[in-house]
């Protein structure tokens, strides 16, 4: 279908032969709204300049929701002329190296390489962002109270989900599956609480822990790649540009920076312990970012630390040994006669003997081979 509207919008046999464009055919046969008409429009105009991401999409290596949603951020983004070719080749690169289990992992690799190519872009939206940040503060009538709503850019979200965010003891597992209700009322005693210096129900509020995340290269200003902060919204990252993040730690923001080489390695801490340190569970944070539970998207900040080979039976506290499970999945797992294999690479294979499910989650690279190129010299 999608070919075939590509070469119909490029040749006009459509109107030649039948009298009527495609876009009627689908319309009146297809039964297609306009927002999936423009939508497979959009896809196959693309497709036309993208012969290797037309290939794997053709092969079932690209899903038509994973095709949309890169397609949508390739408009965003606003592709040069002269660029379809590299972009073309991200794409392939990234279905080839994405995890195989993880939907979202493709459209994540292929988005985080456009970030660092067009850092430039980035950096417009985020001062775009800040020219529209704004706090509103309104008033019942009868003095009883009120609302208040409010935008802000990665940084701000960032600093307000760490303050906000329920600590693991404040809320049940079922609570949680309630953010309007109980977790937007935890996150309001939370924040009033952080404003007027006490706590919440006698209770002391847990430390704010803000987590930076960025390469070596970017800290010290030689590549214009992002920065991550990591956060319990937005899959666990909200990006911000090398240039901001720099400030922010020159301006003494109070983080914990995670440096990262080009293989991300971080060692662990062998059979000493059974719980992680804090340092060893932020570095999982980075490196999973969510629920490593086939199909759970639960930010990585929230989730356990959970151990492949347990503990208890000789298994190490050790990042190749550890992933991140969000509460309610790592109490159930086993009742729900799940099994665990941990890899070298920090992916894990999730097995369901019962339906014959296997998954195989997490530690996909965190970025594609295709380099940015180097920048234009000047006139």
């Amino acid at each position: 279908m999608i070919e075939l509207v590509g070469r119909l919008q490029v040749s006009g046999e459509d109107v030649e032969q039948t009298g009527l464009p495609a876009d009627l055919w689908l319309t009146v046969e297809g039964r297609m709204t306009a927002s999936d008409r423009r939508m497979l429009a959009a896809v196959a105009e693309h497709l036309t300049r993208l012969p290797l991401t037309k290939r794997e999409a053709t092969n079932g290596g690209l899903s038509w929701s994973q095709l949309r949603t890169i397609i949508m951020i390739l408009i965003r983004h606003q592709i040069r002329h002269d660029e379809w070719g590299a972009v073309d080749a991200a794409v392939a690169d990234a279905v080839g190296r994405a995890v195989a289990d993880d939907p979202d992992d493709v459209v994540r690799l292929v988005e985080d390489w456009l970030w660092r190519r067009h850092p430039d872009q980035l950096e417009q939206e985020e001062a775009d962002q800040a020219e529209r940040r704004y706090l509103h503060l309104q008033p019942r009538l009868d003095g009883l109270g009120g609302r208040f709503h409010g935008e802000t850019d990665a940084t701000g979200l960032a600093l307000l989900d760490a303050a906000t965010t329920p600590a693991p003891d404040q809320l049940s597992d079922d609570e949680r599956l309630t953010p309007v209700g109980t977790v937007g009322r935890a996150r309001h005693d939370n924040l009033m609480a952080r404003l007027a210096g006490g706590s919440t129900d006698g209770v002391g509020l847990p430390e704010v822990t803000n987590l930076v995340t960025m390469d070596y290269d970017t800290l010290v200003g030689l590549s214009g790649s992002h920065a991550d902060m990591l956060a319990s919204l937005a899959g666990g990252r909200l990006k911000v540009s090398g240039p901001t993040a720099r400030r922010l730690i020159d301006d003494g923001f109070d983080a914990r920076l995670i440096v990262l080489d080009e293989t991300g390695q971080v060692l662990g801490v062998g059979r000493k312990r059974r719980q992680a340190p804090d340092w060893l569970r932020e570095a999982l944070v980075v490196r999973d970012a969510t629920c490593t539970f086939p199909g759970c998207r639960r930010a990585g900040v929230v989730c356990q630390a959970d151990h492949a080979i347990p503990w208890t039976v000789g298994g190490t506290t050790d990042i190749n040994n550890l992933a991140l499970v969000c509460g309610p999945h790592n109490r159930t797992k086993e009742r729900h006669g799940w099994k665990v294999t941990g890899h070298p690479d920090g992916s894990r294979s999730w097995h369901h003997p019962r339906s014959g499910l296997t998954a195989r989650i997490g530690s996909s690279p965190r970025r594609l081979a295709t380099d940015p190129p180097d920048p234009p010299a000047p006139f």
